[in-house]
């Protein structure tokens, strides 16, 4: 079978650079006759255009036929197309064929009888176990040789010898291993290692980067084919060590950051299953080693994107620094004792946030700043729900998002950072709903509750306050408003807060009749105030609650409440809504 492979893959060689070659002898001539015509284009060409009319005029007055000289006529060659309709290939393999023949067709011969040989003493075993694995292993190393020859003068085909050869040499200590129990695993992937290895440094001399790519591929796949009898956590991690370090060689030679992204990916993938180790020492080991790679991964990043030549980041970049924040909080969530979760979510978060910040003041590129100052909140954030859960998790999300944007906001000055960081009270508000409880009965709504609402309420008004009084860092057309978005959600808290407080301590139909009335009167003095102020933000918010009050009315509470408390509840609200009639009218804010 080796022999057969051997002779198919000779055999294409020979046939891809005959037709190369053809083809390459077919692209000198096309140019060579397009130079040509070009030439005879110019030369014909009269100097004197009008000098060559008169002729022109001269020659008609004789025989048209033999007294016509071309050489007075600019004359424009036919363009031959670039394009044409024949089978190139074809073409170059025919041209192949023909030359030397005869040669061509002994060599092919020769080549099916040395096959048939290998075969012949295989199957009779004239070769033992250690003549074909050292059989498999020269011919790998004979490809390698011939890609090295090959790739200066056709880089292709150089790249794929190359890659064959390495291959081979790493299936044929697979089959050492699998078939007749040579090597050791260590040994094994040492020697795979050295090939895979040499593939590196032949991409990092020719700069090949799709070279590089497939020895970082293979070394992917080679601690699979090793047979190892049991996990070993240390022996991978430290092939995987010397993998990424001679990895970050090849980006700092080649510039190519796609090759830390693939780094990342393959050191994420072999190190997953160990996460829920059974034995706690390769757990420790795992997390050890884990650090090790973030930290390698997270200054290559750092510096490929300080050192870019362009202002504008690469998506790699992003995708690697996002990865890199997965690998960490996936590998301290289930690999490290709980005892430590809240210490080292700390201890990191406090690296990525001085990463974020030397990004800041050394680049003009912000957005790099965004997804590590992101990675360094996300590990905050994993520190405090590591701490706290229920009700005094939202309280202290609440407080630390806005410290965060008070603090980016009135210190460092940076509005568009604190309106960025607004965005995340999405996430405080989802919190929060566990503490909503409109359909699990308001009897279950509790101290606790009530002091979430009311510290995630606090929050979003200061924080949203503050954006109301500062303008943009850049000039921006946004037509949405944070911090009026924010003292809304706040204003709407409220709201929520007044009807679960109420409903919790009072009998439903008086908690709904005080609730209803309060609402209106808050309203109508936010309705007040927008028109003394002229604040169209404030008169549309008193619109929208007492119209939410009105539709509640006639839709809900017609139905539901008593007679006495409808009639109390339509008469106070109607005397609070007729009382606007005495407001100085302003058309222009209605």
């Amino acid at each position: 079978m080796l022999g057969l492979t051997l002779i198919l893959l000779i055999a294409y060689h020979i046939y891809v650079s005959g037709k190369l070659s053809a083809l390459d002898r077919q692209i000198a001539q096309l140019k060579s006759s397009i130079g040509n015509m070009a030439h005879t284009s110019v030369s014909t060409v009269s100097p004197n255009p009008i000098a060559s009319l008169d002729n022109i005029n001269l020659q008609a007055e004789g025989d048209p036929y033999t007294n016509f000289s071309p050489q007075a006529v600019p004359v424009t060659p036919p363009i031959t197309p670039m394009y044409t309709s024949y089978d190139m290939s074809e073409s170059a393999f025919s041209v192949w064929l023909k030359q030397d023949f005869l040669v061509k067709l002994g060599g092919f011969l020769l080549l099916i009888a040395l096959g048939w040989f290998v075969s012949y003493a295989f199957a009779n075993n004239w070769i033992g176990p250690v003549g074909r694995i050292t059989l498999g292993i020269l011919f790998g190393i004979a490809l390698m040789i011939i890609g090295v020859i090959r790739i200066s003068k056709q880089p292709s085909q150089g790249a794929i010898f190359t890659v064959v050869g390495s291959t081979t040499i790493l299936l044929t200590i697979f089959a050492a291993r699998g078939l007749y129990d040579f090597f050791t695993p260590a040994s094994a992937l040492v020697f795979m290692f050295i090939a895979i290895a040499y593939v590196a440094f032949v991409s990092v001399r020719y700069n090949r980067e799709a070279l590089a790519i497939s020895s970082l591929l293979l070394g992917a796949i080679a601690p699979l084919l090793t047979f190892a009898p049991a996990p070993d956590i240390t022996g991978l991690s430290l092939y995987l060590l010397a993998l990424v370090v001679g990895t970050i060689w090849v980006v700092y030679r080649l510039k190519s950051s796609i090759l830390t992204l693939l780094a990342l990916g393959v050191v994420l993938l072999h190190t997953v299953p160990y996460i829920q180790a059974s034995s706690y020492t390769d757990q420790l080991i795992g997390l050890l080693f884990s650090f090790v790679f973030t930290m390698i991964f997270l200054v290559t990043n750092i510096i490929s994107i300080l050192y870019s030549r362009t202002d504008q980041t690469e998506p790699v970049h992003y995708l690697t620094a996002m990865g890199t924040g997965s690998y960490l909080l996936l590998w301290i969530a289930g690999g490290a004792p709980t005892i430590w979760h809240t210490p080292l979510y700390l201890i990191w978060m406090l690296v990525f946030a001085t990463v974020s910040f030397l990004v800041y003041i050394k680049t003009t590129n912000r957005t790099p700043f965004y997804i590590y100052g992101s990675i360094a909140l996300g590990l905050l954030a994993a520190a405090t729900a590591s701490l706290f859960d229920g009700a005094v998790l939202t309280i202290v999300y609440a407080i630390e998002l806005g410290a965060l944007i008070l603090l980016a906001n009135n210190v460092v000055l940076n509005s568009l950072v604190a309106r960025r960081l607004a965005l995340l009270y999405i996430g405080i508000v989802v919190l929060s709903m566990q503490h909503l409880t409109f359909l699990s009965g308001y009897s279950s709504f509790s101290a606790a509750d009530f002091s979430a609402l009311l510290t995630v309420t606090i929050s979003l008004a200061l924080t949203g306050y503050s954006l109301t009084k500062t303008k943009p860092d850049i000039a921006t057309d946004d037509s949405v408003q944070p911090g009026l978005v924010l003292v809304s959600m706040a204003l709407g808290y409220v709201l929520v807060i007044i009807w679960l407080t109420l409903h919790q301590n009072l009998p439903a139909g008086e908690a709904t009749t005080i609730s209803l009335v309060t609402y209106t009167i808050i309203g109508l003095t936010l309705y007040i105030q927008g028109r003394v102020h002229t604040m169209t933000s404030l008169i549309l918010a008193g619109k929208i609650i007492i119209g939410g009050v009105v539709l509640r009315l006639l839709i809900i509470d017609v139905w539901q409440l008593a007679v006495s408390e409808r009639i109390v509840v339509f008469f106070i609200i109607g005397i609070l809504l007729i009382s606007t009639a005495f407001l100085k009218q302003k058309p222009k804010l209605q």
